[in-house]
């Protein structure tokens, strides 16, 4: 379990830099956490961002499932209404609109909702949740930002480090990622919470498997 304790110890040290509020573990988080983390590693690689902060973010906006699409669509679309990849449908009444929530599987579910994804008012896929706006700048395929977690989180960590650059700072930088400008710090909030939840839930599985090793 030794690199279950680096990674708490990265996103420990990502914690000092941002203030603080109350941890909350959630089951499940710290496995997911272990099997995407060479995708955040890979993905920061080449930026000033950690692998902990787009962990964080990705909780936040997808709870680490790179599965997600929300689409939103101007009236209801009966073919995502009866589709088998919908998770939940909802009606947005003060932008008189409605947003799908789906969970992409296989490429098979790509190819049946991909006209639908061009057709609609917008998207927001995968990992770090990104905006269909950003796949012609930041020249991804639209099935690259779907099907892709790796794609997914660079892109999401390519986004940050430019709003890191314009902003100077980590907490404008994540309200920029959100929102396109910086707002109230409530989404900067969010993702440090985030941050301690991760490194709760990794306390559990550390703990879960010593357990288990002195019971074999």
């Amino acid at each position: 379990m030794v690199i279950h304790r680096t990674w708490k110890l990265l996103i420990t040290l990502a914690l000092i830099l941002l203030p603080a509020v109350s941890p909350a573990a959630e089951p499940g988080i710290g496995q997911s956490l272990v099997q995407l983390w060479p995708v955040f590693s890979t993905a920061a690689r080449d930026y000033p961002i950690s692998p902990a902060t787009l962990a964080a973010i990705a909780l936040v906006e997808s709870g680490l499932d790179y599965r997600l699409i929300r689409v939103e669509t101007g009236s209801a679309v009966p073919a995502l209404e009866s589709s088998s990849c919908l998770i939940r449908s909802r009606c947005l009444s003060h932008r008189k609109r409605r947003e799908y929530v789906l969970a992409i599987a296989s490429v098979e579910d790509f190819r049946k909702i991909r006209p639908m994804l061009l057709k609609s008012s917008g998207f927001d896929a995968g990992l770090m949740q990104i905006n269909n706006w950003w796949v012609n700048r930041l020249d991804l395929s639209l099935s690259d930002l779907v099907l892709s977690p790796e794609d997914n989180a660079k892109a999401g960590c390519m986004i940050l480090a430019e709003a890191l650059s314009r902003s100077g700072n980590l907490i404008d930088a994540l309200e920029i990622y959100h929102h396109g400008h910086v707002a109230d710090g409530s989404y900067a909030e969010r993702v440090v919470m985030a941050m301690r939840r991760l490194v709760s839930s990794l306390d559990k599985l550390e703990r879960s498997a010593e357990r288990h090793d002195h019971e074999v």
